[in-house]
């Protein structure tokens, strides 16, 4: 019937209207193609342009290493297996008296005690881990600070732990292990090594600060393709190196490398609203031909209601 054949024609509309967007845009598309090709014929190192943020790599050869996240007051223990625990801490406060903040940075494990006396606060540290100088994991006597773990800072620059942490952590992490400590945003970032896919990897034998500076700088300046970068560095296994290993600060605006051609898609007309199906009587209501109303037959047999009247 011919309203059923115009609603069946409808349907192909979309499809219609999808590949004309499609041949409108593709002319869009070649400069940013052209682009790609003289980007890939440049001399530019191998591993090309990042529309991320831009960051220092350091690898871990050693098996795990502890990320302490001033932001979150959290700490969180990785394994090279993929495994990571996350324990909650309270950082340094230097708002309470002779309190300082917890340095940023990437220290090492210096040398562990399960019960240690301070002599500058006489209290005892339980499970002590330093790994800053005077800075380190420990927990306390009592529960009274447990209210802190977590929420805010409270200690007097060190990391403190509740003693079931203490528990599990101190007896999986042996002296030498990396500390990697900050606020949610460095610029330089710690993986751990895969020796077989990264055969190229240049294990630090000795700390080289203004070597690492440089490469820190070279983040800063957003400077994608300084050379400085290209080396792949890794850090010596439970080394228990001294010298101050910065982080940074990454930048908060992502920037392209090259620039990239604007265009827009055209806007596809409303496709037309497709009526609600009609039940079968309504389909048998005159239909205008040439010669006037007519209206189909009705099945031999049946006879036509109301609705089917043929008054015009």
């Amino acid at each position: 019937m011919p309203i059923v054949n115009r609603m069946h024609r409808l349907r192909y509309l979309p499809g219609f209207v999808l590949l004309f967007a499609l041949l409108f845009a593709l002319p869009a598309t070649l400069p940013m193609q052209a682009n790609s090709r003289q980007f890939a014929d440049s001399a530019l190192p191998p591993f090309g342009p990042s529309f991320g943020l831009l960051r220092d790599t350091l690898y871990v050869m050693d098996s795990i290493f502890l990320e302490v996240r001033l932001d979150q007051q959290a700490i969180y223990q990785r394994f090279r297996s993929g495994r990571v625990e996350r324990y909650l801490c309270s950082t340094g406060n230097p708002a309470i008296q002779d309190g300082i903040a917890t340095r940023e940075g990437i220290f090492t494990v210096q040398w562990k005690s399960k019960r240690h006396f301070s002599k500058q606060f006489e209290v005892y540290l339980n499970y002590w881990m330093p790994f800053n100088g005077g800075i380190g994991f420990h927990g306390l006597d009592g529960r009274s600070y447990y209210r802190f773990l977590g929420r805010r800072r409270s200690s007097h620059g060190c990391v403190r732990i509740s003693n079931e942490t203490g528990a599990k952590i101190f007896p999986t992490t042996p002296s030498g292990t990396i500390v990697y400590v900050h606020s949610g945003s460095p610029a330089r970032m710690l993986l751990f090594a895969d020796t077989l896919r990264q055969p190229g990897v240049t294990v630090i034998d000795r700390i080289n600060p203004t070597l690492l500076q440089q490469r820190l700088d070279a983040v800063a300046g957003l400077r994608w393709d300084d050379t400085v970068l290209w080396q792949p560095l890794a850090l010596p296994p439970r080394s228990k190196f001294t010298a101050t290993v910065g982080v940074g600060v990454a930048a908060n605006n992502i920037t392209t490398q090259f620039q990239l051609p604007v265009f827009r898609l055209p806007v596809p007309p409303p496709l037309l609203p497709v009526a609600a199906p009609r039940p079968l009587v309504t389909w048998l209501r005159p239909i205008p031909t040439r010669s006037g109303y007519i209206a189909d037959q009705l099945p031999e047999g049946e006879e036509g209601g109301e609705e089917l009247s043929l008054s015009r």
